[in-house]
């Protein structure tokens, strides 16, 4: 009835396919292309992006999704969680080649693509090593948090360690007696004299990410309620808190913040994916600045 073309075993991602949704459909290089901001990218570039990755995700990303997953994570007490050895080289290649934030700006470390693109190399990455992809995917999308509603006087410094792969970050969303509920959250915010900066106390658990050795400081982003704030999610804020503090200014890193991970869970399919517990304020000040 059909005919389709023969494909190599080694072809796990429909590339052809790619290319007429991207170009057929969306008409991507013509409509998109006629936005000023993507002007000097062309189907050419496009394509070879798309190669690039297909690349990454066959030859450095697929082969560490076993042995992660069979290895898993190692909690080694003290707050500190190992990942699978293997997820170390395959982390380096995506730092180098800067695919954590491929829609970021430039000016931050991304490379500056349309986000239909950023998409695709989410599809692509996410099918070959999904439990690896939950350390780029929550930095890339927490930085784009902070670099949008942070205090300006950091929040692209702090953004570009994380789209470049050198800082990872969390969204600390669940409780134990919140979970979908999120309006009943319990963590607490307490003012301190600085502006914008508060201590934190509460635990949050299901945290992906909540910490791994795959980079030197880790970012929270904490849901935590203030003293005179109303119930519901209309009083909850939002918190950068991060792994260790660090110089608002130079982004020199300091002494370890009171945000330790408790424990860690196993997920069919995703054990090399840090699923964690994670106390904040428990038995050191948990510093957190205020987005909003």
């Amino acid at each position: 009835l059909h005919s389709f073309p023969t494909r190599r075993s080694s072809d796990l991602f429909d590339l052809e396919d790619c290319h007429f949704t991207l170009f057929s459909q969306l008409k991507m290089d013509t409509e998109i292309g006629a936005l000023a901001k993507y002007a000097d990218l062309d189907k050419d570039i496009y394509t070879a992006t798309i190669a690039e990755a297909n690349k990454l995700a066959t030859e450095v990303l697929h082969p560490v999704n076993g042995p992660g997953d069979r290895q898993g994570c190692t909690f080694e007490g003290d707050g500190v969680v190992k990942v699978p050895k293997e997820f170390h080289g395959a982390w380096d290649a995506m730092k180098e080649g800067g695919w954590i934030g491929p829609s970021a700006d430039p000016e931050l470390g991304g490379a500056g693509l349309p986000t239909t693109m950023s998409v695709v190399l989410q599809e692509m990455f996410s099918g070959a090593a999904f439990a690896f992809m939950m350390y780029a995917g929550l930095a890339g999308a927490a930085a784009r948090v902070i670099a949008g509603y942070a205090d300006p006087k950091y929040r692209e410094k702090v953004a570009e360690k994380m789209f470049l792969g050198e800082w990872g970050g969390t969204m600390c969303l669940t409780e134990a007696g919140a979970g979908s509920s999120v309006g009943d959250n319990r963590a607490k915010a307490t003012r301190t004299d600085t502006e914008g900066v508060y201590m934190i106390e509460g635990e949050k658990i299901f945290i992906s990410g909540g910490d791994h050795d795959l980079v030197d400081n880790i970012m929270h982003l904490v849901l935590a309620r203030t003293a005179d704030a109303p119930n519901g999610t209309k009083g909850l804020s939002l918190f950068l808190v991060p792994k260790h503090r660090f110089d608002l200014e130079t982004l020199a890193q300091g002494e370890r913040n009171g945000a330790y991970v408790l424990g860690i869970e196993h997920k069919m399919g995703i054990n090399g994916s840090a699923t964690c517990t994670v106390g904040f304020g428990q038995d050191k000040e948990c510093v957190g600045y205020l987005i909003g």
